[in-house]
């Protein structure tokens, strides 16, 4: 069987090219796991380099587009819906297709299901040279009826044929594109998701202890998250621990149920429902116990950050959380929908200090060995030239001009 294997980044030239690559960035949901992603990656690209826009859906007052633009970024909003909408969809490829055409980009680098159906159809309609896809978790693992399932399969592999890369997330995630055949094992690249480890460390000194535990779960509130079985274990944990506090932040269409779920268990005035935050450093900061429930993920970044702040994870063993976690060393796993596993190592890490701190400290050491940004993002640069040089781009990467300006904002 052939599998993904980790592609290294390839090296840069050593002098300044003579002009920018530019690169569109482009993806639906302005919050969750994905957006941090292209965040994270529009604030720590090279802009000598690179020359960097993103596309994102119209959603309102946004603080993901207001930190872009304070990068220097130029940002074009779009009505993009969620679900199908063969209208809503046509004309957003239909401006999708004319902004690639008038920007003349080298690159676009689509994440996740709609922008990777939209932006990769209009790329290839207006002759971008490289097209990357990032899917930050394939829609047809969540729970999909098998004939919906096989309709997603059969487009994801129709798209792979005009996609230049895809990367994946996780080397679980990696070896799936493989054996499904979404695309040719040679244009699979496994770029594991990263995180800031200057800005996501823990404090100097660990904040006062109260009485009680927090136990807490970052999550969008819907069906492939599964904060059911999160809900299930909080009750078993309770009648050990009766002072412990579980926390969900996020939101979603299972927010309403997951209350209903809580009641029906009796353990309502135990669980803080926080919905949307956008200070997720501070939230999972207040952690003991970090905990994902999820019944199918890339690799989440709510765990990667929690490590890096030095909290102990606890998640399913499925793609990305068992590539994050070495069970028994910097967390633990469970069978996903598990709810009685979960329990025992949320009461396990809650009964021995030690125990979390030491774990705590490994998961903080995993991640700045492994999943530090400053490495993450050579690597997606590394991908980028590799995408894009050989082709139309060629001449972008001559060695003989100034240096463009750096990037405004922090």
């Amino acid at each position: 069987m052939n599998t993904a294997a980790a592609t290294p980044p390839p090296q840069a030239p050593a002098a300044a090219p003579t002009r920018r690559l530019r690169v569109l960035e482009f993806i639906r949901p302005t919050t969750g796991g994905a957006a941090r992603h292209v965040e994270l990656l529009v604030r720590m690209i090279d802009r000598r380099r690179f020359d960097v826009s993103v596309v994102t859906a119209d959603e309102g007052r946004s603080p993901f587009v207001e930190r872009l633009v304070d990068l220097g970024t130029e940002v074009t909003r779009l009505e993009i819906k969620r679900a199908f909408h063969p209208v809503s969809d046509a004309i957003a490829l239909w401006r999708i297709y004319r902004l690639l055409r008038r920007g003349r980009f080298h690159l676009v680098h689509c994440h996740a299901a709609k922008a990777g159906m939209l932006g990769r159809i209009a790329a290839r309609l207006a002759g971008t040279p490289a097209v990357v896809y990032t899917a930050h978790g394939f829609y047809f693992n969540y729970g999909l009826p098998w004939i919906k399932r096989l309709l997603h399969i059969g487009l994801e592999r129709l798209l792979g044929r005009v996609t230049t890369r895809i990367v994946a997330t996780a080397p679980r995630e990696g070896a799936q594109i493989v054996e499904l055949q979404l695309t040719a094992p040679e244009r699979v690249s496994i770029i594991p998701n990263a995180v800031d480890t200057n800005r996501f460390r823990p404090p100097a000194a660990p904040p006062p202890t109260g009485p009680a535990r927090v136990v807490g779960m970052v999550s969008r509130l819907a069906p492939p998250k599964d904060p059911f079985t999160f809900l299930a274990a909080a009750r078993l944990v309770l009648a050990r621990f009766p002072a412990t506090r579980f926390v969900l932040v996020g939101d979603g269409p299972l927010l309403p149920p997951a209350r209903r779920y809580a009641r029906e268990l009796g353990i309502a005035a135990s669980v803080d429902f926080l919905g949307y935050r956008e200070d997720i450093q501070t939230e999972i900061a207040s952690f003991d116990v970090n905990v994902l429930s999820s019944l199918w993920e890339g690799l989440p970044y709510a765990l990667v950050e929690g490590m890096a702040l030095g909290k102990v994870a606890v998640g399913p063993d499925i793609s990305g959380c068992a590539d994050l976690i070495r069970d028994g060393e910097n967390g633990f796993l469970f069978p996903r929908r598990d709810a009685e596993m979960l329990a025992r190592h949320v009461m396990r890490l809650l009964g021995d200090d030690a125990l979390r701190q030491a774990m705590g400290r490994a998961a903080r050491a995993f991640v700045v060995e492994h999943h530090s940004a400053d490495r993450w993002i050579k690597r997606i640069e590394g991908l980028y030239l590799l995408a894009a040089a050989p082709g139309e781009c060629a001449a972008v990467f001559r060695a003989t001009a100034a240096p463009a300006p750096p990037p405004r904002g922090p």
